[in-house]
């Protein structure tokens, strides 16, 4: 898979976290009662029923992946052991892709 593909499933999954993001500001109201993430629901039983905690560390989950999947991406291709980086890398990536597609099916119904 090619560096254009790539670049797109990191654009795809940025935009499900910030639809996800956005959906959880818009309904904080009733996202406690309708979280099914118990951790989610830990965050935000935390934070006295406010959505600020959760949202921060899913952003902070969200921004630390894709990070994480560029910079190992860009691994050096001199060192020892890079194709095989690279290769797991996108294995990664495409999984990080389906489980989002997976998450916005489920938002968006």
């Amino acid at each position: 898979m090619g560096r254009i593909a790539f670049y797109i499933q990191l654009i795809f999954i940025s935009l499900v976290a910030s639809y996800d993001s956005y959906l959880a500001v818009k309904l904080r109201d009733t996202l406690y009662s309708e979280e099914l993430n118990p951790l989610g629901r830990m965050l935000i039983r935390i934070d006295n029923g406010d959505v600020a905690l959760f949202m921060g560390v899913k952003m902070l989950g969200t921004v630390s992946v894709l990070g994480i999947l560029l910079f190992l991406y860009y691994y050096k291709e001199s060192w020892p052991g890079a194709s095989m980086v690279r290769n797991w890398v996108m294995t990664v990536t495409i999984f990080v892709t389906l489980v989002q597609a997976i998450v916005l099916c489920f938002l968006c119904y």
